[in-house]
């Protein structure tokens, strides 16, 4: 739906029935003849870290409770790091230029972290960095969603990460940008006017996105800016956030569950035959 829909034409040769995370997909797919099931998104459900992990989180990161954190996320891959982190470290300077009550903390997967610690460390900028290799998967899924709980905004490279923020609630800044090449082909044959999932599923631009020659500093620095001041703007974004991790549910209780019923029914086995 987002890249070459008219692939959706040849998945409808080798699929029967596909199972979609997201609200809109099955009637795109439907459109092509492939039968499938809307059966929720997982993160709807996910469990929020508690206020012993939060203040864990605290303590680990030596977090000074009196500023307002920042979480900056420039992407999982390096060639976004590569392209985002620079920019963002110009944010972050002009940031703190304005506000001097902020803290910036980047959550770096593992496979990245290096990168970002190096870049980090010759940029010379002040932010503390949460490095996955120095905790367990579930100790850091725990601080990074604590993280993103205490964070009054997010600058976020643009990608499933909103919905992440979005299910905890945290205001954000998205953007992207990639090398001139790459950026051609993308605005000639992606379908969507927005990489953030939350305005994509809203059918509207709710939530701040600036892509390839609008993700500029100042650009992101005017829109934070806004969100640490003005709590009517931050609070329609709450409240849009809110709308969309409801829609994620889904109507048939967890996704697990609803990707069994659905793929049942297609075998047409009666539910009560096999779930006892």
């Amino acid at each position: 739906w987002a890249w070459r829909a008219s692939r959706a034409k040849e998945m409808a040769k080798y699929y029967d029935h596909i199972l979609t995370l997201l609200p809109f997909e099955s009637d795109f797919f439907e459109k092509y003849g492939i039968n499938c099931d809307f059966v929720g998104h997982p993160i709807s459900r996910l469990k929020l870290p508690n206020q012993i992990q939060v203040n864990t989180f605290i303590s680990k990161m030596n977090l000074d409770i009196t500023k307002r954190v920042i979480a900056i996320l420039p992407g999982s891959r390096k060639s976004e790091i590569l392209f985002m982190l620079p920019i963002f470290v110009s944010v972050i300077r002009k940031l703190r230029m304005k506000f001097d009550d902020l803290e910036f903390v980047i959550p770096a997967p593992a496979h990245v972290s290096k990168l970002i610690e190096n870049r980090i460390t010759k940029e010379k900028v002040n932010v503390k960095i949460l490095a996955e290799e120095n905790f367990t998967n579930e100790e850091f899924k725990a601080f990074k969603f604590s993280l993103f709980g205490l964070s009054s905004v997010a600058l976020a490279t643009s990608g499933s990460v909103s919905l992440e923020l979005a299910r905890a609630g945290t205001p954000m800044v998205t953007a992207y940008r990639c090398g001139w090449i790459f950026e051609m082909i993308l605005k000639r044959f992606v379908n969507v006017k927005s990489a953030n999932l939350i305005n994509i599923i809203l059918g509207q631009n709710l939530i701040p996105e600036f892509l390839f020659e609008k993700c500029t500093v100042s650009n992101l620095f005017a829109s934070i800016s806004q969100l640490l001041t003005d709590s009517a703007f931050l609070l329609e974004q709450k409240s849009c956030q809110s709308e969309v991790i409801k829609a994620l549910v889904g109507e048939q209780g967890r996704s697990s569950e609803a990707a069994a019923r659905s793929v049942l029914r297609f075998l047409n086995y009666e539910e009560s035959d096999i779930l006892k």
